[in-house]
């Protein structure tokens, strides 16, 4: 948020920061220079690119983390994470998160496409007003996990098959275990 916006074209921007004192540390990787790059597309969307420098990287490169698209807004889209591999490594897509934003409510859909046990996965998170909801599908066994809260009153409860037989496990407002019965969202 420091970084002024570079005018690269009439249609492309570019923001840089270089963290010259204190590294910035993302995952197990030491990032020194940050460079997003936003483009106007002729439909109406804006091409998002981010890439990141690091001393674990060949040569000290860049490396590119992130690209996607949004509406002009910036109110809905979709990114592609790239692995952040170290030197000699190629990287590769892992993840995409489709998200769609309004003045009160968010839904985020995460996919893992990296090339391991979790392929496939996903995680999806929405808001109802106060209500947040999170869904955890586990490609890798059949672990179909929700957690529901209500961020204001702190009641939610979480279902899971690998807790508590798969029953609904419920909390109050001061986090402690009560019958779901009685618990409202």
């Amino acid at each position: 948020d420091t970084a002024k916006a570079e005018e690269i074209s009439d249609t492309k921007w570019q923001w840089q920061f270089t963290n010259e004192e204190n590294e910035e540390q993302v995952g197990r990787a030491i990032i020194r220079k940050f460079r997003l790059v936003a483009e106007q597309k002729s439909d109406n969307q804006l091409q998002w690119d981010l890439f990141l420098s690091s001393p674990v990287l060949q040569g000290d490169g860049e490396k590119h983390y992130l690209s996607g698209i949004s509406n002009n807004a910036v109110t809905e889209g979709l990114w592609k994470y790239y692995s952040f591999g170290r030197a000699g490594q190629t990287s590769q897509a892992w993840a995409t998160l489709d998200w769609e934003m309004d003045n009160q409510d968010v839904e985020m859909n995460l996919e893992i496409l990296a090339n391991n046990s979790y392929n496939g996965s996903k995680i999806d998170y929405s808001t109802e007003g106060p209500v947040r909801i999170i869904e955890l599908d586990n490609s890798a066994e059949d672990a179909d996990v929700m957690i529901k809260f209500n961020s204001e009153t702190k009641v939610g409860f979480v279902k899971s098959p690998n807790y508590k037989n798969g029953d609904k496990a419920c909390w109050n407002g001061d986090f402690e275990n009560v019958d779901c019965s009685g618990v409202t969202l």
